[in-house]
Formats: C-alpha cells, structure tokens, sequence
C-alpha cells in the first residue's frame, strides 16, 4: 500500500509539475508575440510618434497653465525695436505699430434733463493688441466722457460716455482676435506657447508665455466653462454618442496622491445627431462611475470599444466596435509562425468577414446617406448573414484556442462583445465602429509623446474646454480661428443666457455665414 501510495503521489507532482510546465510555455509563447509587435511597433512607421531634435521638451495640452503664473496686474503692451548696430535691442512702446484709433463719442451733446450742451470734460482710453492673420495692429480706443450742469436739486452733475466695447479680460490688452490666434495656434495646430512667444518676438512683439498662458486660463473662468457646460446639458439630450478615453498624466496628483495617469474622457454626438459636438471631460481616474455620472440622465446608444463602465450606465443600449476586435485580428496575423500560410488560418477568413462587413457600411452610406430605417433593412439582409457565419467560426475555433495567447485575446473579446457587436444590426444611426470618436482623441494624443502631461486639475480642465469648442466647431464645418474670434466678441460684456449661449453654439444656424469653410457669404 505504501509503495502504491507513493507511486500515486509521484504520478501528481509529476501531472502539477507538467501543467507548470505547459503555464509556463504558453507565457513564453505570449511573450514572444509581443516581443514580435513591439518590433513592428517600434521599428514601423508611427503616426503619433513626434520627435523635435534640438527643442525643449513640449507640453502641447496644458502647457497654458503649467506657465501661467499669479500676477497682480496685466503687462503693459511692449514691441522690441531691433537697432541696426550691435547693442542690445531697446525695448519701448508701440509707436513703431500702425495704429488705428476708434472714437466713441455721443450722438447726442445735449443734457437731456436740462437741455444745455454738455461739456467735454475728458476721455477714457485703452489699447488693444489685434491681430489680423498677416499683420499686426493696435487699435486705440478713446472714450469721450461728458458732464451736464450741475443740477441744485438732487446735488449732482450728471456723466455720460460714448459707447466703448469692453474688454474680453479686464484691464488687458488682449483682443478676441489675439486670443483667437493663440488658441488657434496651440490647440489646433499644436504649436506650444513658447514657439509662439519666439514668433511674436520676430515680428518685433514682446508678449511671454506666461502671459499667454494666464489668458487662457481666464477665458476659462470667463467664458469657456460655462459655454462648454452648455454643450454638456444638450449632449445628454441626443439619443446617439460615441465615447472614448485616454491617459493624461497630472502632476499636481501625481505629487500629492502618487497617481501616474488621469484620464481625459471624450464624449462625441453620432452621426445622426443635429447638433455636432464633442466634448473632452477631464477625471481623475478611469472608474466606471466616472462616466455614468457625466452621462446622467442620458437614454441613449453609447458606441464604445467595449470597456465596462459604459455597460453599466443604466437605461442605455451600448454598441460595440468592430474596428477594434479587426485589429486584434491583424495582431493574431502579426504574430503567427514563420511559414505559416496565413491566408489559409480561420484567423484571416474571420478578417476578411470583419472586412466585407466594414465594405457593405460603405455600399450603405455612399446608397442611401442619411436614411437610417433603409439602412437597418440592408443590415438585416446582407449584413447578418455575414455577421452569422463570423461567430459560427469563433465559436468553433475558441474552445481549441491555447490560452495567454493573442488568439485568445481576440475570441474573447468576441464573445464577451457579441452582445453589444450585434446591435447595429438593430439600428441604422449606429456606425459600424468607434473611430470616430478616436480620431477626436488624437487631437491631443499625438503631442503625448513629447512628455505630454499637465500640471494641474484646473488646467486639464481649461485645455479640456478649449479642445472641445475647437473640435465641436471643426465638426460643424467653421474655421476654428474666425469662430473663436466670433464668440469671444459675442461673450464679452454680455450675460451668458441661454438664449446667447444657443445661438453662438457650433451647430447654430444663427452663426454668419463667413465662419464657414464652404458657405458662401
């Protein structure tokens, strides 16, 4: 007996010792094929891998308030004036500028309660620094400022000034124009503030980054964050978005709270949504409660890549996206053995369907455009089938599938997806997959490389908005630079009502025609 005990107690160490063994291949083998489309990551062509040689390190996205600094009271408007000999350049006022001066004075010079001439008792001036694409200007705003007669009975002289617009910030020399160039220029042309500071510089301006950088801050606190909560409020009225999210990391609570990633959430309209929008919302983390909290209230589709927290929002329909579980194929591909005829796998005929199904979405919106019911009858017809004979194969390759293994990667997200994959079968508004909401996240993550990170919450939340308006208008077909401009010169001095907020939102159609890339004035 004891011998037969000890033979059996042989036979399993040698069985725990044999699934060690086979554990321990199939990580290797999963290591190997990393290893395999790390090298083709590496060594291929990467669209969002940009290299400067020779240039500081660029903070693309929240570089606006990792600059900024408190400052008690705003610059005074300064150019540099290059001499032609070989001391340093002066610094002096901004006569060398062409100058266009504005008078607002009254129509009117009559004390209306008395019926005298008024009498001009002085003026109010300011200056602005305006920018004109191609050139600078100053205009020079004079305000003429008036006085009645003294009046005996209430004891009092009356005033009156000409009507002078205000000033986007208070006492700064910063036009809608200027500030519509700088916001432009870094957040959708991606050139850091200190790029722009060494352009102004050539053009014989002195005005710093730092400089820059408060004023977007306090469009923020000004006008942005309302705006850009407005833009939320209509979101959760659509019946259709797309969301997706990427890492950001923050300085200020990698320091406090030891977090390396926070995460910038970006919330799109579908494409069958009147109003055009996307919106990057800032959060300090990726939890699930973090998107069904934004999205409260909303009873929708959700298109996502799969990731739970927008399964769990409650009364919502989620679709998935089948741009994803094809790239998880073509990695199956990447990886197989040398020699392998790759044409002849189950893993390329489920491409190739994945394939035909993304053609027929083509067929589809080129034949019928924006007819969403036609576009649900086609599906049904010529998109299931496809779709049917798609997870018959992934039904019978995943049992046999070795696990740690991309092979199994990808027939898991298959299944655990079929659910929300099969839902555009149902519903025409709904794409085919999600890149429509990656392509918004790509606005900012193609700087992320270059050491990308902010250095605070509030200004996450500050490029946050700006990226918002700028996408949300180049959605809407306006140019980013003359849009900003337009609603910088419509906010200023004026109450944020809903009423103004509606009618300079990127989908109005209220908005001048000249804001248009296509539409003629």
């Amino acid at each position: 007996m004891k011998k037969d005990e000890r033979i059996r107690q042989l036979e399993a160490e040698l069985e725990a010792k044999n699934t060690i063994i086979e554990s321990l291949k199939q990580e290797l083998n999963y290591i190997r094929e990393q290893l395999v489309l790390y090298k083709k990551t590496f060594y291929g062509s990467r669209s969002e891998k940009t290299e400067i040689p020779d240039q500081p390190t660029l903070n693309l996205f929240n570089e606006a308030e990792t600059e900024s600094t408190v400052l008690k009271t705003e610059p005074e408007l300064q150019v540099k004036v290059t001499s032609h000999s070989r001391k340093k350049s002066k610094k002096r006022g901004i006569e060398d500028l062409p100058e266009t001066v504005v008078e607002h004075d009254l129509e009117d010079k009559t004390d209306p309660q008395t019926g005298k001439p008024l009498r001009l008792i002085g003026t109010n001036e300011r200056k602005e620094l305006v920018h004109h694409k191609e050139y600078y200007e100053v205009i020079k705003h004079i305000q003429y400022v008036y006085s009645g007669e003294y009046d005996e009975e209430i004891e009092t002289t009356s005033m009156y000034k000409g009507d002078m617009p205000k000033a986007v910030i208070p006492k700064s020399f910063a036009s809608p124009s200027l500030l519509a160039s700088i916001l432009d220029k870094k957040y959708n042309l991606s050139l850091p503030l200190y790029r722009q500071e060494k352009a102004l510089e050539r053009t014989g301006i002195i005005l710093s980054r730092q400089t820059m950088s408060n004023w977007i801050m306090k469009l923020y606190d000004l006008y942005f964050q309302e705006f850009v909560e407005y833009m939320h409020d209509q979101l959760l009225k659509c019946e259709y978005i797309n969301a997706d999210e990427t890492k950001l990391e923050v300085l200020e609570l990698k320091k406090s709270e030891g977090r390396q990633d926070c995460y910038m959430w970006v919330y799109k309209t579908g494409r069958s949504e009147e109003k055009k929008m996307v919106l990057y919302q800032f959060e300090n983390d990726r939890k699930y409660d973090r998107a069904s909290d934004y999205l409260e209230g909303f009873n929708g589709v959700i298109q996502s890549d799969g990731y739970q927290a927008y399964a769990n929002i409650k009364d919502v329909k989620n679709m998935g996206c089948f741009a994803h579980l094809r790239r998880k194929l073509v990695e199956v591909m990447d990886v197989a053995p040398k020699g392998t005829e790759i044409k002849e796998t189950q893993t390329y005929k489920m491409y190739q369907l994945i394939n035909k199904l993304f053609y027929l979405e083509k067929v589809y919106d080129k034949k019928y455009k924006k007819d969403y019911d036609r576009i649900t009858r086609e599906r049904k017809t010529k998109s299931l089938p496809v779709l049917e004979e798609f997870y018959e194969i992934v039904k019978t390759v995943a049992p046999h599938t070795p696990k740690k293994s991309h092979l199994d990667t990808a027939m898991t997200y298959a299944i655990n997806n079929e659910k929300y994959l099969r839902y555009y079968i149902e519903d025409g508004r709904v794409e085919i997959s999600n890149n429509s909401a990656e392509r918004c996240c790509k606005s900012f993550v193609i700087g992320r490389k270059n050491f990308l990170f902010s250095n605070s919450i509030n200004g996450a939340k500050a490029s946050g908005a700006a990226y918002s308006i700028i996408e949300s208008a180049k959605m809407n077909g306006l140019k980013p630079y003359e849009y900003i401009e337009y609603i910088l010169t419509r906010m200023t001095g004026n109450k944020l009502t809903a009423d103004l907020l509606e009618e300079i939102m990127p989908w109005s159609e209220e908005l001048p025609k000249n804001l248009y890339k296509n539409k003629k004035a």
